[in-house]
């Protein structure tokens, strides 16, 4: 945690970032995604642990690759990372907001859902470019709220959070996600909600890729206590355009027993995201350790089979 960090320490990691930051904003969008992408792939040449871990994700995940197609892949990754990097930081200085390389698909399905006025829980995940998929929702909507993770260095995450923020719209912490998530959307806010990041104790273990990883399962457990509609979104770079792909309402577990149900939800919303990552896997955040907790004695574990769920 960040109280356990020296004011050396966060110091050291924020002014290098902040610095970088300021120079991809201020360099040509071509360059600037050149230089983020070279920087992103030095600093994996000196993390020799993490470049390992991926590839060895990446290798279980896709078996089938040779050693080449995996480090083409892991690069193409790192590229769509800094393609990223670059539109984040430019976030707060733009002055059109609807910029016509982003390209939205079928929308409908979020208006229809706010017609309903129980408000919208979107699940996502780490693909393409999350922060503008996120921006273009904030620009259209007054009522919008983005769960996240806080970062350990309290500078940095004050960085990021002020981007994330910069044009409407606010943060909920993952700590007061249930409290603050409610109020939100019994007001028929919109909420979204990465699904795709590996859980601290809580979670439940699902499948994704074939292997155990720990998830977030609060997205059905809002819905379930708000009656919010449940949106799955993703977007994904084609060229030099940014689609963005909402997809019709997710429909929830009939399960009766409560803790199967919200355990059903999270797997197959799960799957959703690997049925996107699979469409094109060099979109997705493969620098993520998503596989990094496993199932200690007394966790749950659930498996979706053809049209049932064991545990």
């Amino acid at each position: 945690m960040a109280r356990s960090k020296s004011s050396f320490q966060i110091g050291l990691e924020y002014y290098p970032v902040k610095a970088i930051f300021q120079l991809i904003a201020a360099l040509p969008s071509c360059w600037a995604e050149v230089l983020c992408h070279r920087m992103l792939r030095l600093l994996l040449f000196f993390l020799r642990k993490r470049r390992s871990l991926v590839d060895g994700n990446i290798a279980a995940s896709f078996p089938d690759l040779s050693l080449l197609e995996r480090q083409h892949l892991l690069d193409n990754s790192l590229g769509y990372l800094a393609k990223g990097i670059t539109v984040f930081v430019r976030i707060p200085r733009w002055k059109n907001l609807n910029p016509p390389w982003l390209i939205p698909h079928n929308p409908h399905y979020l208006e229809e859902a706010l017609a309903r006025g129980q408000g919208v829980l979107c699940f996502t995940a780490h693909f393409g470019c999350w922060e503008m998929m996120a921006n273009d929702v904030l620009k259209r909507f007054p009522h919008v709220a983005i769960a996240y993770r806080s970062l350990d260095n309290p500078r940095l995450d004050r960085l990021v959070a002020d981007v994330r923020s910069s044009r409407g719209g606010f943060l909920i912490p993952r700590q007061h996600l249930l409290r603050q998530g409610i109020r939100l959307l019994k007001a028929n806010g919109i909420l979204g909600i990465l699904i795709d990041q590996n859980y601290a104790p809580g979670g439940v273990f699902v499948d994704f890729f074939g292997r155990l990883a720990a998830t977030v399962p609060v997205t059905s457990i809002l819905a379930r206590r708000t009656g919010a509609t449940v949106l799955p979104v993703h977007n994904r770079w084609i060229g030099e355009e940014l689609h963005i792909f909402w997809e019709a309402p997710f429909e929830l577990s009939t399960q009766t027993d409560s803790r199967q149900a919200v355990a059903e939800d999270t797997a197959v919303m799960t799957q959703t995201v690997e049925r996107w990552v699979r469409e094109d896997p060099a979109q997705w955040l493969w620098l993520h350790n998503r596989w990094k907790r496993q199932p200690k004695e007394g966790e749950q574990i659930f498996r979706v089979q053809p049209d049932s769920l064991v545990q």
